[in-house]
C-alpha cells in the first residue's frame, strides 16, 4: 500500500512547442518508508487538463519508482503546467504528489502592429512634421503565445522618425516606439 509519493520532473522547464518531453519520475513509499512492491500502479495526469500537454498513464513500479513522459501543448496559459501522481484517479486519491513545470513561449514567429487609437482620425498621421503617435508591435510564437519580456524590437519607416528605432518587448511581449510624421 502506498503511504508516499515523491515526484520529479526532469527537465523542470520547456518550450510548449507541441514536442518537447519532461521525464517524470514517482518514488513511492509503503507505511514503513520503504519503496512499495513491483508493479504497484501509478496513476498521472496533468493540469490544466484541455491546453497542458499530455501525459502517460498509469505506470507501475520497479523499485520502488514509476516513470513516465510529459508531452507539453503548445499553449503556455498561465506559464506552468502540474503534473500530479497518485494511488487512485481523483477524485478518490488518497495519496498525491505533484511537480510544476515551467512553460516558456518558442522563438519570436510574428509581430501584430497597431497604432494608438486616440488620434483622429485612426490610424492616420497627419505629413506635416508635427504629428507624431505611439506605434505597438506585439511579438509571438509560431503557436500564438507571446513572447516574454526583453526581446528586441527595431522600428523603421521611410515617412518620419521612430524614437526609440529599438525598444524590447514586456511581459505582455509588447514594445512600442513614437513615430513623428515626416
Amino acid at each position: 500500500m502506498i503511504n508516499t509519493i515523491i515526484l520529479s520532473a526532469d527537465p523542470p522547464e520547456l518550450t510548449a512547442d507541441g514536442v518537447s518531453s519532461s521525464a517524470i519520475v514517482a518514488q513511492a513509499f509503503d507505511n514503513n518508508g520503504s519503496p512499495v512492491t513491483d508493479n504497484t500502479k501509478i496513476y498521472y495526469w496533468v493540469t490544466p487538463v484541455d491546453t497542458a500537454g499530455t501525459v502517460i498513464s498509469p505506470r507501475f513500479t520497479s523499485g520502488g519508482s514509476a516513470a513516465t513522459s510529459y508531452r507539453v501543448g503548445t499553449d503556455v496559459g498561465n506559464g506552468y503546467a502540474w503534473i500530479y501522481a497518485a494511488d487512485t484517479l481523483p477524485p478518490g486519491n488518497t495519496v498525491t504528489d505533484s511537480v510544476r513545470i515551467t512553460l516558456r513561449p518558442g522563438d519570436p514567429a510574428y509581430i501584430v502592429v497597431w497604432m494608438d487609437s486616440s488620434h483622429t482620425p485612426p490610424g492616420t498621421l497627419y505629413a506635416d512634421g508635427n504629428d507624431g503617435e505611439w506605434i505597438y508591435a506585439q511579438v509571438f510564437d509560431a503557436y500564438g503565445n507571446h513572447v516574454l519580456g526583453g526581446k528586441t524590437v527595431s522600428f523603421q519607416t521611410t515617412m518620419g522618425d521612430f524614437t526609440p528605432t529599438i525598444s524590447m518587448t514586456d511581459t505582455s511581449g509588447i514594445s512600442r516606439a513614437f513615430l513623428q510624421s515626416g
